[in-house]
């Protein structure tokens, strides 16, 4: 989608007719530069009132009246009724649109009037010719509206400081903003309702089928699998609700540590835990990877240390037995000494016949036995340990040390950080507010670990339910084989099986695979928009199996608590190009344009800079509405230096409610703060 033309006739501040041409291709950006109150929201306000019919933006208050024609114009025509008009055109797959809402408004005495009319919706033929008449039917253009652009998706594409602010933030309702937006655009709802919708059929032909049978069985284990499934579902949803309560709790625990670390003394002693945390987390994988050394090293030479006090009787009482063995010395060697008629010890034996005569006699009385190789082995073992077991002592004192001296330095460190709680807790009662804060904090986090506790519960109920409806689903599934009055049926029941579980099956596999890649795109966009100075805050932005936004930092530890609004809002930025990106099939330019009203003003120099640099590389269109602090003449040369400024625009009030859009020369220079 490429946004073309705006025009506005007697909106807002912009009295009679006017418009802005955005510019698109490789010179993509159009940059709209204002003051405050001069209308750069008008401008926003305009277009997503053209787009959606929406009067009001997200961040308005909807019990107060919002004003859209311009006062000037009613009061020239006091009692008459006057037109304010936008018009938008965009364009989507080579195909334009030119959409067109207005609103009738009157003023009599001090009281404003306004009646929003009839959208009209002119569509470009196959020839490029615009149709005759409008399309009016507002569900018609609805629905052509939601298929470019969803209604649910717009505020990642089209949105102002306020919308950027509120998606870097992490509480439970913009987590869900979040997700919804995600399985929006990347289509998983579908696949999600089509496995709904398959599950829906099963259970009904699956009930049809037991309604239908004779036999007893059938019905039965149906009642008792209907009603498994029934409990089922209503522990899903009080795990469901409890789940939420949990977030809830959670964010509530996190609000309360926020107030708490408003006093400095606090802050400097959560800061100093937080360290001990992470030390804590080290040493104890130290002494893991100590404790497996010590367990593989020694492990299998142990006993021998329980032993040791016996060896030397078990030795003397093994050499008596050897003595006596009649196998001491090998039959190959006897063997050997005759035939050479020469022992070992050199004596000819062709001289000294006495003797030949042992030799002789010793193979004579030769007896192999199974004792004599298993006492050498003993001896051995005996023998190999006597000369290293100093050493293995040393060796297990020493590993033994290093667990001591961990175990103390936890310890040191446990001591510590109880310290430094019940300091907090000190500090927080010098002042009743914190008092207070810190009761409410202990009553959440017992009702914290208890939801926790029931959650996992009723995980354990739900898993047990889930093994006993299995097995007695195909308990059913076997007599309804055997009915062959249901055979047509039941080919049908295990068709839509089949269905249901290759649509699980895929929606796992996409799933999984559009959370990396979104995470993949999400760090990497980050990693090119973040100053150098902070590049190793976050290592990663993961997107969790719920589809929320986790920062993990270069230890694997989640920090979406410790970082700045500034970077809060880098990454809201970076979630939001890489989200586009992925819903453009990967592709490098973003098929959506980014509408961003007053984005750079709590984004520091640097930042700013590298986000200068690079959006417009990620989408077709990057439309800025700037004001005079947020656009310097830094920002300007920035720009400019980008070679991809392609329309400029300045906001000029002329008179009170009348505000003049003035497109100025590329080499103009219109920043006004250095």
């Amino acid at each position: 989608m490429k946004i073309l033309k705006i025009y506005l006739e007697n909106f807002r501040q912009f009295y009679g007719k006017q418009e802005i041409v955005f510019s698109k291709g490789e010179k993509n950006i159009t940059v709209i530069f204002g003051e405050n109150g001069k209308g750069k929201t008008s401008i926003f306000r305009a277009l997503i009132f053209a787009l959606f019919g929406n009067k009001f933006l997200e961040q308005d208050n909807e019990k107060e009246k919002i004003h859209l024609v311009n006062f000037n114009i009613l009061d020239e025509n006091i009692g008459c009724p006057v037109e304010a008009c936008v018009k938008v055109e965009f364009e989507e797959n080579g195909k334009v649109y030119f959409l067109e809402r207005s609103i009738t408004g009157y003023k009599v005495k001090n009281e404003i009037v306004e009646k929003v009319n009839k959208a009209k919706l002119y569509m470009q033929d196959s020839k490029g010719n615009y149709s005759g008449d409008p399309i009016v039917d507002e569900n018609f253009i609805k629905s052509q509206i939601e298929k470019i652009i969803s209604s649910n998706i717009k505020d990642f594409f089209l949105f102002d400081g306020e919308k950027i602010d509120a998606l870097a933030k992490t509480n439970i309702l913009i987590r869900k903003k979040v997700k919804q937006g995600i399985v929006q655009l990347l289509q998983i709802d579908k696949l999600d309702k089509s496995i709904e919708i398959t599950k829906n059929l099963y259970n009904k032909e699956n009930k049809l089928i037991s309604t239908q049978s004779s036999n007893m069985n059938i019905k039965s284990i149906e009642e008792r699998i209907e009603d498994k499934m029934k409990k089922l579902n209503e522990n899903f949803e009080v795990i469901k609700k409890n789940e939420e309560e949990l977030e809830f709790c959670k964010e509530e625990l996190d609000e309360i540590d926020i107030k708490l670390s408003k006093s400095e003394p606090i802050k400097r002693i959560q800061e100093e835990s937080k360290n001990i945390k992470v030390k804590i987390k080290e040493y104890n994988e130290k002494l893991n990877l100590l404790k497996g050394n010590l367990s593989r090293s020694y492990f299998n030479s142990l006993h021998q240390f329980f032993m040791k006090d016996s060896y030397e009787e078990v030795k003397e009482y093994l050499n008596q037995l050897l003595t006596e063995q009649k196998d001491l010395v090998s039959i190959e060697i006897i063997d050997k000494i005759l035939l050479e008629m020469k022992c070992i010890c050199g004596t000819n034996l062709n001289i000294d016949k006495e003797a030949l005569k042992n030799i002789e006699k010793i193979k004579n009385e030769y007896k192999k036995s199974e004792l004599t190789p298993l006492i050498r082995l003993i001896n051995e073992i005996v023998h190999d340990f006597s000369l290293n077991k100093d050493e293995i002592i040393n060796n297990i004192r020493k590993d033994l040390l290093k667990i001591k001296n961990t175990k103390d330095e936890l310890n040191k460190l446990h001591f510590l950080l109880e310290k430094n709680n019940d300091d907090i807790k000190e500090y927080s009662k010098e002042e009743e507010n914190l008092t207070k804060l810190e009761e409410i904090s202990e009553k959440l986090k017992t009702k914290f670990e208890k939801l926790k506790i029931d959650i996992r519960a009723l995980h354990k109920v739900n898993d047990d339910l889930k093994k006993n409806i299995n097995k007695e689903q195909k308990e059913l599934e076997v007599l309804m084989s055997k009915d062959k009055s249901l055979r047509a049926d039941y080919e049908r029941l295990k068709y839509l099986n089949i269905l249901k579980e290759n649509f699980e099956n895929i929606f796992e596999k996409y799933s999984s695979k559009i959370r990396k890649d979104l995470s993949y795109e999400c760090t990497k966009i980050f990693n090119k928009l973040i100053d150098i100075k902070n590049k190793n805050l976050i290592n990663e932005i993961n997107i969790n199996e719920k589809y929320e936004i986790e920062l993990k930092n270069w230890s694997d530890i989640q920090t979406n608590q410790d970082i700045s609004q500034g970077q809060r809002q880098i990454i809201a930025l970076s979630f939001i190009t890489a989200l586009a990106k992925i819903a453009s099939g990967g592709r490098e330019n973003i098929e959506f344009p980014l509408f961003m009203d007053t984005p750079l003003a709590r984004i520091s120099g640097e930042n700013r800079d590298n986000i200068i640099d690079n959006i417009p590389e990620l989408t077709v269109q990057w439309i800025l509405l700037l004001t005079d602090t947020e656009f310097t003449v830094t920002e300007e040369l920035k720009i400019k230096s980008t070679q991809r400024l392609g329309k400029w625009y300045i906001l000029e009030q002329i008179k009170n409610g009348y505000t003049k859009i003035t497109s100025k020369k590329l080499d103009d220079s219109i920043a006004k703060r250095r």
